[in-house]
């Protein structure tokens, strides 16, 4: 509060002379005399107005104050009744800062939970969206995967057609050249079985020719040895 430096002394000579009562009725006294202006204040103003503007209704005149302030009696179970209502308040109030206090750190502690869990949030909204970006790939991937797949089967199915056709080839070729080689066989055999009689008549002209010869033989053999016996006789008669 601003108030002139000869207002000062004189309430302090107040102070001094009439003890701590005289600052309750020189405070009711300016509070008394600029209540109308006090009532219609906004708050903003009224702190300003209670700042600088309250000894400006006195326009200076210290003396008019001191005497309003003389006028006003307050008793001293009143002001004892007021002292113990402002410990009062005092110790609510103290209770309150308490209290706030202990709501304050409760607030950090809270603020610093929800910063943790603010950074949490951000983590999970970064794994997320990772994640987001990782099964989107995976979903690309897989579609890539399954494109690639129906081409596959549909180059087997063309290849399984393929190979069929082929091996229908492959099987009529293979069951002609199977017939031609089986007609070679039979033409061969045929011709086997027509020289196989051909050698067996020429085996029996040559078995039939060998066992004329050997008795040929055993003939010449006897008429060799009629020959010798008769050499032998010759022989002895010329002797």
């Amino acid at each position: 509060y601003k108030f002139p430096l000869e207002l000062v002394f004189r309430i302090l000579d107040v102070l001094f002379a009439e003890g701590y009562e005289s600052i309750f009725r020189i405070a009711f006294a300016l509070l008394k005399k600029n209540q109308d202006f006090i009532l219609e204040f906004e708050f903003e103003s009224l702190i300003d107005f209670l700042k600088n503007g309250l000894f400006d209704i006195y326009d200076n005149d210290i003396s008019e104050l001191i005497n309003d302030a003389s006028a006003i009696k307050i008793p001293k179970r009143r002001l004892d009744r007021l002292a113990n209502h402002f410990i009062q308040m005092t110790k609510e109030i103290d209770d309150t800062n308490l209290k706030m206090d202990h709501l304050k750190k409760e607030n950090r502690e809270l603020n610093t939970e929800i910063q943790r869990l603010s950074l949490a949030v951000e983590n999970l909204t970064k794994e997320n969206l990772e994640l987001r970006s990782e099964i989107e790939d995976h979903r690309f991937e897989e579609e890539a995967n399954k494109t690639l797949i129906d081409a596959l089967q549909r180059q087997i199915e063309e290849s399984e057609k393929l190979v069929a056709h082929t091996l229908k080839d492959a099987q009529k070729q293979a069951e002609e050249k199977v017939r031609i080689q089986l007609d070679v066989l039979i033409n061969k055999n045929i011709d086997n079985t027509r020289k196989n009689q051909e050698l067996e008549e020429r085996v029996s002209e040559l078995e039939q020719l060998l066992v004329d010869i050997k008795i040929k033989y055993a003939e010449s053999e006897i008429e060799k040895e009629n020959y010798q016996r008769k050499w032998e006789n010759l022989k002895r008669f010329i002797d």
